[in-house]
């Protein structure tokens, strides 16, 4: 199974193992139990990986002389877990965990229904497959969504190795992903030149214009986030009808020590469509593993807005 850099995320051993593993779900002629399995499969080869649980994205798990003696210790435990656990074992031990979740989920909600996708594109809602076609307008009640954060977060890297082992992605294929998608890292040569179909405020262009004179890469990847976030917010709009609610939960960052003042941009972006600000609630962030610096030019993320948006017309 060809997973990016594998050398430094697995034990050759363990690999072994964990393709074992997942031949044999791959036999399972069931799509929706195979489906679980591999979900469960996901979780435990990252748990088996070489990689810091702590941190979003694979970093390399090793002591080092700077750290306290007591974290060295941990490390080096964690370390000798993995390098002594059967993947079979963990795969069995977390996949039934699940089923224990989803049995207890189902006794709690006797009348739960199952999810129905609309699309695989904030800035593109479509309606199921058997019908095809954009999603109406003002056909959905309540929309809850956690955007991606500008500048901050690494999300096709911090997904790579469930991408690989579950074949969505392979290794060179992550680049055409990251292109794909909102909040990325690079900018794609092709979508790079691609015009805005509106400009920004005034308070956001002039924020483009200082991250330019630090830094013009910084910059253009700022501004297409900028431009590709408020074409999902348009597009959320669109499809929520009069009464309905949109609630979001984003966090501020910094670019090149400059505020980029996400949770602001939604409140305009939203009003231009004809949404409300209804609550405006603060969320400090307790995990860590959110708050990992993307690059040098980024800060990391402490707070979240949650801000509920309302249509009345």
């Amino acid at each position: 199974m060809p997973i990016v850099n594998d050398h430094l995320w697995y034990l050759p051993h363990q690999k072994k193992e964990l393709e074992v593993v997942l031949r044999a779900i791959l036999e399972e002629p069931d799509e929706l139990l195979r489906d679980f399995f591999k979900v469960s499969f996901s979780t435990t080869a990252r748990r088996l990986s070489l990689s810091d649980l702590a941190i979003s994205v694979p970093v390399r798990l090793l002591p080092k002389p700077h750290f306290e003696a007591l974290r060295n210790q941990r490390i080096n435990e964690r370390l000798q877990w993995i390098r002594e656990a059967d993947p079979l074992v963990e795969f069995i031990r977390t996949a039934e965990a699940n089923i224990y979740r989803v049995e207890e989920t189902n006794r709690q909600y006797p009348s739960r229904v199952a999810a129905i996708s609309v699309g695989t594109d904030a800035r593109n809602l479509r309606q199921p497959m058997s019908v095809n076609g954009p999603l109406p307008d003002r056909s959905v009640h309540l929309i809850v969504t956690s955007p991606p954060y500008g500048s901050a977060q690494k999300y096709i890297r911090a997904s790579s190795l469930s991408l690989n082992w579950l074949n969505l992605a392979g290794p060179d294929e992550l680049a055409d992903l990251e292109a794909l998608s909102i909040g990325r890292e690079h900018l794609s040569r092709i979508r790079d030149t691609d015009k805005s179909p509106a400009p920004l405020s005034k308070a956001f262009r002039n924020l483009i214009k200082q991250i330019e004179e630090m830094n013009p890469l910084r910059a253009r990847i700022t501004q297409r986030y900028l431009e590709e976030m408020r074409s999902a917010v348009t597009e959320m709009s669109r499809v929520v009808e009069v009464g309905g609610h949109v609630v979001v939960v984003i966090g501020n960052n910094q670019v090149c020590g400059l505020a980029l003042r996400n949770d602001k941009f939604l409140i305009e972006s939203f009003a231009e469509s004809g949404m409300r600000l209804e609550v405006n609630l603060f969320d400090h962030i307790k995990s860590r593993g959110l708050m990992t610096k993307r690059n040098k030019t980024a800060s990391v993320i402490s707070r979240e807005s949650v801000l509920v948006f309302v249509r009345t017309a």
